[in-house]
């Protein structure tokens, strides 16, 4: 079994955790600052654990199903119950005394015709010698069936048509009474209920006991699945090794360095040849430590290729901006921006490592940085908790949203804030393209901002009343920008030129989501502010509270998605083609004590799916000279 192959197995354990267990999914994972890990310490036995823990969970699932299945026979069994409470009560014993039997049916009879025809059946077969009682008209009807215990045979042969179907209880249930099968039924689901809170004891106890070493199981295969993927890149001969991998430029001297430190002297670290270069250029993006949060955002839709921009600079300035625009309000935004620090404080507080941290920390300062800009603009609309602002005399530095004139303007901005957007979109693509030589993509894009600037101007041209050579002006860069963004589809770029244009106009018109979502948030905050003095005091406080909650809720999420979807679609499709890798370097997931590495095992048993191979694989035999070529060409954004 491989390395990779036993990782596998040890994340999928820690997947496994119960819900109920959170401490043992929420260990913090050692950082790349850790103290060196010895896999041979972390001695877990797996297979015994999968094999404890997959005996916990089959249990469990097949109590539950036995628990869901007999829940739902108690269901109709209790419809039944009611029809004729005198005879349902009656325990086996008694039916018998009276030689009586009771049999329970489902019939599927949505138009209502087998039930009348089952009950002829019935009459012309026993007589009068029966009860039929059937559950009001629906999909399935459920039908109780008194008859003489010695004519049972011949009516459950009537049983065998198609349309009739009898309710087939478990084989424990089979011959009881309705009241007995109930009564024990029952009984058992307070059995399973239980049994099931037993095992999710035990499965809590267990991961809370083994958790901790399989977080130090996944790390130590983490950083040795790392070093085995590193050394089979290497070439090997006799007497030395040629390892080929990227480094960042601006780190090559302290790479040195270390190597020295670590007694490496003789290691050889030379810039590789164009050709010799393992695979694409990777690309990592740095910048100011405030973009960090952004950069997790840009890589979540697709890494910029080496020769490309980093968006994560204008993701940082326009996403908090066109989240602060939406939401609008002082109290909404303060109480974003309040939950940000304490998603932050959190993070720190429990010391939250690796992924689970970093994502909480970088979750917190974007709602920070959109709550500042939401109090931002709930100063400029005048808004807090809606319309309570504007009731209090809080002035509007430039217009009420829920007024009734602030449609027109709301929306004309969201079009100028959308159009602003588009155009700087469409020069870094330009800029791109240039810098590239990509004359396709030259002709594409600039010619589409061509079009859209040439006809903005001349659409205000026309609003402002301006000479019609200043019209005619302004229409010259949009035709020459059509053609051009024409020529570059061949002889289809009459048809699919246009309408790549209607396309951009589209993606400007999309803006008109910011005014939408905004309006929705304020009219949700009045409905909730009118109610409060509609009804009584203290319901319509209660109503009013919940509202504004369920406000602040959706101010948390629906801003954020549509403010990422307008950088993701209509944004970044204009400049960011998305083709790069992230520089993941050596080393990423923390660091083995190398001496531990080539060191023999020690007498001691391990755990036997957890003992690594110690082979001196990369690493030349004593005495002999090393060999390492390194690309220092890592490309930086």
């Amino acid at each position: 079994m491989t390395r990779r192959d036993l990782l596998s197995r040890v994340q999928r354990l820690l997947e496994w955790a119960p819900s109920d267990a959170p401490l043992a999914r929420e260990l913090p994972r050692p950082g790349a600052d850790a103290a060196p890990v010895d896999p041979r310490d972390a001695d877990v036995d797996i297979a015994t654990l999968e094999l404890e823990v997959e005996s916990l969970r089959g249990a469990h699932a097949s109590l539950e199903e036995e628990r869901d299945s007999l829940a739902r026979y108690v269901d109709v069994l209790t419809q039944l119950e009611t029809l004729v409470p005198e005879l349902t009560s009656l325990s086996d014993a008694e039916l018998e005394l009276l030689g009586l039997a009771m049999t329970a049916l489902v019939l599927d009879d949505p138009a209502g015709s087998v039930v009348g025809l089952l009950e002829t059946q019935l009459r012309q077969l026993v007589g009068d010698g029966f009860m039929f009682r059937s559950t009001d008209a629906g999909r399935t009807r459920g039908c109780l069936l008194v008859v003489a215990r010695d004519r049972l045979p011949e009516v459950l042969g009537l049983m065998g048509a198609d349309e009739i179907s009898r309710v087939e209880v478990p084989e424990d249930y089979a011959h009881l009474s309705l009241h007995t099968t109930l009564v024990q039924m029952r009984a058992r689901l307070v059995d399973l209920q239980d049994d099931l809170d037993a095992i999710r004891a035990d499965l809590e106890a267990l991961w809370l006991r083994e958790a901790p070493r399989l977080r130090a199981a996944e790390h130590a295969l983490l950083v040795l699945t790392e070093r085995d993927a590193a050394v089979a890149t290497a070439s090997l001969s006799e007497r030395t090794f040629l390892l080929r991998c990227w480094i960042r430029a601006d780190r090559r001297r302290q790479v040195r360095e270390q190597l020295d430190r670590d007694g490496l002297a003789d290691v050889a670290v030379v810039n590789a040849p164009a050709g010799e270069v393992p695979g694409p250029s990777p690309v990592e993006l740095t910048g100011r430590a405030a973009w960090s949060p952004y950069r997790r955002l840009v890589g979540f839709l697709s890494w910029p290729s080496p020769n490309g921009l980093d968006p994560t600079g204008l993701m940082a300035i326009f996403l908090p901006f066109l989240f602060g625009v939406m939401v609008g309000d002082v109290v909404y935004g303060a109480a974003l921006a309040g939950i940000g620090w304490w998603l932050r404080h959190r993070a720190r507080t429990h010391d939250r490592g690796g992924v689970e941290g970093g994502v909480m920390d970088d979750a917190g300062r974007v709602l920070i940085a959109g709550g500042a800009w939401a109090v931002l603009w709930g100063v400029m609309f005048g808004e807090a908790l809606g319309s309570l602002g504007n009731m209090w005399g809080m002035p509007a530095l430039w217009f009420y949203r829920g007024g009734p004139e602030a449609l027109e303007p709301l929306l004309l901005f969201a079009v100028a804030l959308g159009w602003s957007h588009i155009v700087l979109g469409l020069t870094l693509g330009l800029v791109t393209a240039l810098r590239r030589g990509d004359r396709h993509r030259t002709l594409e894009v600039g010619g589409t901002l061509a079009v859209l600037l040439g006809a903005t101007a001349a659409i205000a041209a026309a609003i402002l009343n301006a000479p019609s050579w200043v019209t005619l002006a302004a229409l010259v860069p949009a035709v020459v920008g059509l053609v051009a963004t024409s020529s570059v589809h061949g002889p289809i770029g009459a048809l699919l030129g246009p309408l790549e244009l209607i396309g951009t106009v589209g993606n400007v018109l999309s803006y008109l989501r910011v005014a939408a979502v905004g309006l929705a948030s304020v009219y949700l905050a009045n409905v909730a502010n009118e109610l409060a003095t509609e009804l009584p005091l203290l319901i319509g406080l209660f109503v009013a509270v919940l509202l504004h909650l369920l406000n602040l809720g959706l101010a948390a999420f629906s801003p954020m998605v549509q403010a990422l979807r307008l950088h993701y679609v209509e944004f970044f499709s204009k400049f960011h083609d998305g083709e790069g890798q992230a520089f993941q370097p050596l080393g990423a997931h923390g660091a083995l004590n190398p001496r531990a590495l080539l060191t023999p095992p020690r007498d001691r048993p391990l755990g036997p799916l957890l003992t690594p191979t110690f082979d001196p694989v990369g690493v030349p035999p004593h005495g002999t000279t090393n060999g390492v070529r390194i690309a220092d060409a890592t490309h930086e954004r």
